[in-house]
């Protein structure tokens, strides 16, 4: 039986006849006064959705959120504290949008340890605060340059260091585990042979030989994978370190260049 029995007219049209049975406007689908009034009344009293925590999978990533019923974009990003927050993806010196990268346009995604004004170089720190304002003695607000210039040195030290470490896990563990790979196999092709020799009956040397033979083939591939991938491992990890130093005393010449070109001292405001 059904829910809702029809009425007793033989359809719902005649049941209504207020209805109407013409074609029903849509007007209110492409109306921007209408969209106005929705965006007002529902949008903006409405918990609206941006993302997923998981999307935030380690301090320092973020995602952007543009949400155009709002008005608006948004910066969601997991801090250096593991603390998630929500910012306006705006630059609080001129409204410019703060995180884009090809596009403004564009949804972005990444990871960084402060956020920087493509226009006038402002930064920010994951919570939100300012912590660098280019040519900031124009202003009322007073930073220490010297500091603010230096830990974006070391920011983006630890960004570039932490790319180039990328795949370094990987080479270890291969080198480590590749050899006990190929032994594990030679155990098993021993194993094997001396099961064939026990179902044969047969004894000798020569009846294991051909299957202990293979068996070793194992631990050398073994031995042939790990090899390279240590000797990779130790290469690389050289590199990393000699381009660390590179690094820091590259960042220790900028600094003393600007500091003499400026004539900033530590502490000037």
């Amino acid at each position: 039986m059904a829910k809702y029995p029809k009425p007793a007219e033989g359809t719902w049209t005649q049941h209504y006849p207020q209805l109407g049975t013409e074609p029903v406007s849509y007007s209110d689908c492409i109306s921007p006064e209408f969209y106005e009034a929705e965006r007002k009344a529902i949008f903006e009293r409405a918990w609206l959705q941006v993302g997923r925590v998981e999307q935030l999978t380690r301090n320092g990533s973020y995602f952007t959120r543009d949400i155009a019923v709002a008005n608006t974009s948004l910066i969601i990003v997991r801090g250096l504290d593991g603390e998630v927050r929500a910012f306006h993806n705006i630059c609080r010196h001129r409204g410019n949008k703060l995180v884009w990268q090809d596009y403004p346009r564009e949804e972005v995604a990444g990871s960084a340890r402060q956020f920087v004004c493509k226009y006038h170089g402002w930064k920010y720190d994951l919570d939100g605060k300012l912590s660098y304002i280019l040519q900031e003695g124009d202003t009322a607000t007073s930073y220490d340059r010297v500091d603010a210039v230096q830990r974006q040195l070391e920011s983006e030290a630890a960004i570039t260091s932490a790319d180039m470490k990328k795949g370094l896990a990987g080479l270890a563990t291969i080198g480590a585990t590749a050899p006990f790979i190929g032994l594990f196999g030679t155990v098993l092709g021993i194993i094997w042979s001396f099961q064939g020799m026990a179902a044969s009956g047969s004894g000798g040397i020569a009846s294991v030989s051909a299957g202990i033979a293979e068996a070793l083939v194992a631990t050398a591939v073994g031995l042939l994978v790990a090899i390279p991938a240590v000797m990779s491992y130790n290469y690389f990890t050289n590199v990393h370190e000699r381009f660390q130093i590179e690094m820091t005393n590259s960042a220790s010449d900028v600094m003393a260049f600007f500091l003499k070109k400026q004539g900033v001292s530590r502490g000037a405001a």
